[in-house]
């Protein structure tokens, strides 16, 4: 089974607005799944990675067969974020699977989520 990870800046280091952003990441997935994959993981960071699993949980709603899988450092990563950061993260825990890396912070805990 093929699959396709998300991964990039935070919103903040991007030089492009959100609306680039998210059309990007919609050409992208396109890509992705005109090749066949069906399977996306995202590490759940603020920017690009929560705005590609949004996008993944859109079209699964329209009944699109995709598979979103959050890989969380460790519980409670996001709740230094805004609130509306923390909102947009809880919604993309819908995901068909969230798997926590860690049970709590710990040095290595980003590197073994991106790995």
């Amino acid at each position: 089974m093929h699959r396709a990870c998300f991964t990039g800046h935070r919103s903040e280091k991007l030089q492009q607005t959100e609306t680039v952003i998210r059309r990007m990441l919609e050409r992208e997935r396109l890509k992705a799944t005109d090749s066949g994959i069906s399977v996306f993981l995202s590490g759940m960071a603020r920017g690009v990675d929560i705005r590609a699993a949004q996008i993944v949980l859109r079209l699964r709603s329209a009944g699109r067969d995709v598979k979103l899988i959050c890989a969380c450092p460790y519980p409670g990563f996001e709740r230094t974020w805004s609130r509306d950061w923390q909102r947009q993260y809880r919604d993309v825990l819908a995901a068909d699977l969230v798997k926590y890396i860690s049970p709590e912070y710990s040095p290595a805990c980003f590197r073994l989520r991106n790995e």
